[in-house]
């Protein structure tokens, strides 16, 4: 006699260890967090760049017949390259 496809069936996860099912489900939810984590990183640079590049447009149309030295506006300047080339946590002591 021929057996049902429900007795035919078989459930792996039935067949495999508790174990292993632990620790394949830490390895994928470390790496969907390393991932995610990497997202926000990326999304934060981005937003920082952006903003880097308006503040940039924004200064240069600010300082044009003002009255304040060339000396201090190089200096202003370099000063805020350096701060956006800083690493993001460098940054965050900032805020």
């Amino acid at each position: 006699m021929l057996k049902s496809n429900k007795e035919k069936t078989i459930d792996p996860c039935d067949q495999v260890p508790e174990s292993i099912v632990q620790a394949i489900t830490k390895k994928v939810v470390a790496t969907q967090q390393e991932e995610m984590k990497k997202l926000q990183e990326a999304q934060a640079a981005s937003m920082i760049q952006t903003f880097a590049e308006m503040l940039s447009e924004v200064t240069k149309r600010s300082l044009i017949n003002h009255g304040v030295p060339d000396v201090m506006i190089k200096s202003l300047k370099a000063d805020i390259e350096e701060f956006f080339q800083l690493p993001l946590e460098e940054k965050k002591a900032y805020a």
